[in-house]
């Protein structure tokens, strides 16, 4: 979205010239990440050096050893040595269409939200981050910003903070606890602030649909017959009958429900909520289905269609895409398709990524899964699964716990890792 690309979430591991970046995490274990940062990084601006705690908090939410721009670079980078003595810069194209930043974010924290929305979830007009008074400088993380420049005019939604400075003041405490993007509220020196509403992308994309602009193929179709993995808008059963909300509960939990399992841990995020009123089926019906107003019936199943391979038809929008996540690259000139594509099902709509129902099953380091009946958690987590996880006994990487995880997988004893699986394109957004 910008030159900097301090927003960037994606899955590119590789620099410019073909180097594959380092895992970032592993930069945590026992070295001073400041001394790294400041002689092998920025050329220029060292304001950050005299609080490594700036740098760990950043470096400890970056995924895997995707190309990101935790410091102030030109562009997205990566170590390229497990020494971290080397770095590169990687060659990430601007998004195809896209004038300005989309208005919703990825991730709970939203630090790579680069939108303009400026009002708080209670309206409040928010208040420039820069200001002449240095107590604010104290409390505030500026390398979790974005932006590419920020001047005095800055006022939009961000999530600058770091609970390693928390401690200063009572208020930034509470704050700690939300990890979301806010923003000021009181002008001046004051702290008063505001929690944001910025929706997620995938909710942006279901106030789209409901508007009347559903996608065509994914997410609005089934990857299997069962659908426990669908993640679409469709909101009436075969019959045309309207569907109920989930959380009405509106004939209790039905026979095929899990007795020792709560109602919202039926669906995924542990929240039946979220789900509205669409076609699911947090069950092990044949097919997504809903409630329905006529008590005689309870329920009626939904008629939705199963996905075409994907992308049937490559859009120029699509064909960009399949570029950018798969090739590693803008399409070049008359370059050619070479007859890959990317499967609908190897692809994740959320960052935690349980809805994702493909067949990868090995870890981003390259370990190889176990079977999930190795894990200990399917008694209860199989309604999490995006299939009868227990009859078809698989080891593809899932994410049946919700929690902080992206999808993972166990590989040993009590040991998960996490694999690498890309965001689908929201080509919604474009």
């Amino acid at each position: 979205m910008t030159r900097m690309g301090k927003e960037y979430r994606g899955t590119h591991s590789q620099t410019r010239t073909g180097k594959n970046c380092v895992h970032w995490k592993k930069l945590l274990i026992g070295k001073k990440i400041e001394n790294i940062f400041g002689e092998q990084v920025i050329r220029g601006d060292y304001s950050f050096i005299g609080r490594p705690q700036h740098l760990y908090e950043i470096v400890s939410n970056q995924d895997l050893n995707y190309c990101r721009n935790p410091t102030s670079a030109e562009e997205p980078w990566c170590f390229v040595s497990e020494l971290y003595d080397e770095w590169e810069f990687c060659n990430i194209p601007f998004c195809p269409g896209r004038k300005e930043p989309v208005e919703c974010k990825l991730t709970k924290e939203g630090w790579e939200y680069a939108g303009f929305k400026n009002v708080d979830a209670r309206g409040r007009k928010c208040q420039p981050w820069l200001t002449s008074d240095p107590k604010r400088f104290q409390v505030l993380n500026f390398l979790a910003l974005p932006d590419q420049l920020m001047d005095y005019s800055n006022n939009y939604c961000r999530n600058p903070f770091t609970v390693g400075t928390s401690n200063t003041l009572a208020d930034f405490l509470e704050m700690s606890k939300a990890n979301d993007l806010w923003c000021f509220t009181e002008k001046g020196s004051g702290f008063g602030w505001g929690q944001c509403t910025v929706p997620y992308c995938h909710e942006a994309y279901e106030r789209s649909a409901l508007e009347g602009k559903p996608a065509q193929g994914y997410p609005e179709c089934l990857q299997t017959k069962m659908g426990k993995e669908y993640v679409g808008t469709t909101r009436k059963t075969v019959t045309g009958k309207p569907c109920l909300r989930w959380d009405a509960v509106p004939y209790g939990k039905l026979d095929d429900f899990d007795p020792k399992i709560s109602y919202d841990d039926h669906f995924r995020f542990g929240n039946a909520a979220s789900h509205q009123d669409f076609c699911r089926n947090p069950t092990l019906k044949n097919q997504p289905w809903c409630f329905v107003g006529d008590p005689k019936i309870k329920w009626e199943f939904c008629d939705i269609s199963m996905c075409p391979n994907y992308p049937s038809e490559f859009t120029p929008v699509h064909e960009q895409m399949f570029y950018l996540l798969v090739m590693g690259h803008a399409k070049v000139g008359k370059e050619q398709n070479p007859n890959r594509h990317i499967d609908k099902t190897e692809c994740k709509w959320t960052h935690k990524g349980e809805e994702y129902a493909g067949t990868l099953n090995v870890t981003a380091s390259g370990r190889p899964c176990l079977p999930w009946s190795d894990s200990g958690l399917l008694e209860r987590f199989w309604p999490r699964f995006p299939e009868d996880v227990r009859s078809e006994n698989h080891n593809f990487c899932r994410n049946p716990t919700g929690g902080k995880d992206m999808a993972y997988c166990f590989v040993d004893f009590g040991e998960k890792e996490t694999c690498d699986i890309p965001f689908c394109p929201f080509h919604f957004l474009y």
